[in-house]
């Protein structure tokens, strides 16, 4: 699989670009909802999708 191939783990950061969370979801709107329930919050972040390269590092 290529290091930059997208994954089904999202990202979860606030506006100062602070980690929240790491989520599971198929589309964004999935992804979305995960990180609702997580944090809590209802806005003021965005989530991203990971890639495989980022999550081999996260492991190390």
């Amino acid at each position: 699989m290529d290091k930059s191939t997208p994954t089904d783990q999202w990202i979860v950061k606030d506006r100062n670009d602070r980690e929240l969370a790491v989520v599971y979801g198929e589309t964004f709107g999935e992804a979305v909802d995960a990180a609702i329930e997580e944090t809590g919050f209802m806005g003021g972040f965005y989530v991203r999708r990971l890639r495989v390269s980022e999550i081999e590092e996260r492991q190390k």
